[in-house]
């Protein structure tokens, strides 16, 4: 315990709760502040080496959460890499702890999938696509993948086909070895993009990364709609801030899109033509008799709505109409 070195001690312990093995993390710490394992000196780099060991060969992991814990930057690095791990299942837990925005977004945006409220997801998704339908100003564009993606998109293109309109309706796709520059329709897409491009629509072969297809979303379009999520969703509407573009994050979902309404209030104003009662709506938990799917819904016009009659007042940004993009679970 050399007080020039600090030294993170990890508490952890291998222990099989039902048929899997669980990786449990405490802490007991001297000091939190190094941020890698050459820093922290060998000491810590046998302690990280231990943990990885036993975090790869467990099947779930528990955190028993404290603030001191919350405040080491290791019990992060020690979260983020369980969570990315594929067979690990995570939950955290402890008393009156205030958890950050970074620890709920990754925890609500993994466990999600599994929660009992999907249905309610689904039939917000649809009434979602539904209603934009009816807005012949809205383009739709998603990344082409599963999940709340393709449920409103394909609401969407459905309801706009039934009406014999336009779909306008895309899928961007990076290739990973086809031709780049190329624009086709999803029955003829290349035949090596990121994924297989849905059967309705149009898919836009944009890119040979996800890194560059997303540029290109956040140039083009005008609107992010984060439908729950996870942490690779923060990412790509961040890409949109960036840009200059609205995020329009359904907190009462959960997932990505609650701990990015909580980030937008802290490092952004409510965009624009919107008022904060409006924009507050976004957050209010869906409930059967107060609250519902449709309401949400109407919500989310009403913000669209006033976001495009700012755009009208503005003549300097004026733009021919909006193009939501749409990023949900997988």
């Amino acid at each position: 315990k050399n007080p020039a070195r600090q030294v993170f001690h990890l508490n952890l312990r291998l222990q099989v709760i039902g048929s899997r093995e669980t990786l449990i993390l405490g802490d007991e710490l001297d000091t939190c502040s190094h941020s890698s394992v050459e820093q922290a000196g060998d000491e810590s780099r046998e302690s990280l080496l231990d943990f990885q060991t036993k975090a790869d060969s467990a099947g779930a992991a528990v955190f028993i959460v404290s603030d001191s814990f919350l405040a080491s930057r290791s019990s992060r690095n020690h979260i983020f890499y369980c969570e990315t791990a594929e067979a690990h299942d995570s939950r955290c837990c402890g008393g009156n702890v205030q958890l950050p925005t970074w620890l709920t977004m990754l925890l609500e945006g993994s466990n999600s999938v599994q929660a009992p409220g999907q249905q309610v997801l689904r039939l917000v998704c649809k009434a979602l696509g539904e209603a934009l339908a009816q807005l012949d100003w809205v383009g739709l564009v998603t990344g082409g993948g599963p999940g709340a993606d393709q449920i409103v998109s394909r609401q969407f293109s459905d309801s706009r086909r039934q009406n014999g309109q336009s779909e306008d309706t895309w899928h961007l796709l990076h290739d990973s070895g086809g031709d780049k520059s190329s624009s086709t329709s999803a029955a003829a897409a290349p035949k090596s993009p990121n994924t297989t491009p849905p059967q309705f629509g149009k898919s836009l072969v944009c890119g040979d990364s996800a890194a560059e297809r997303l540029q290109i979303a956040a140039h083009l379009c005008s609107l992010c709609l984060l439908i729950e999520g996870g942490t690779k969703s923060v990412e790509e509407a961040d890409q949109f801030m960036w840009h200059d573009k609205v995020v329009l994050p359904l907190k009462c979902l959960g997932g990505a899109a609650a701990s990015y309404y909580g980030e937008s209030e802290r490092r952004f104003e409510v965009p624009p033509g919107v008022s904060q009662k409006l924009w507050s709506k976004l957050a209010v938990p869906l409930d059967c008799g107060n609250y519902t799917a449709e309401h949400l819904v109407a919500n989310v016009l009403k913000i669209i709505h006033s976001l495009r009659g700012y755009e009208k007042r503005a003549a300097a940004q004026q733009r021919p109409g909006f193009l939501c993009r749409l990023r949900g679970t997988t």
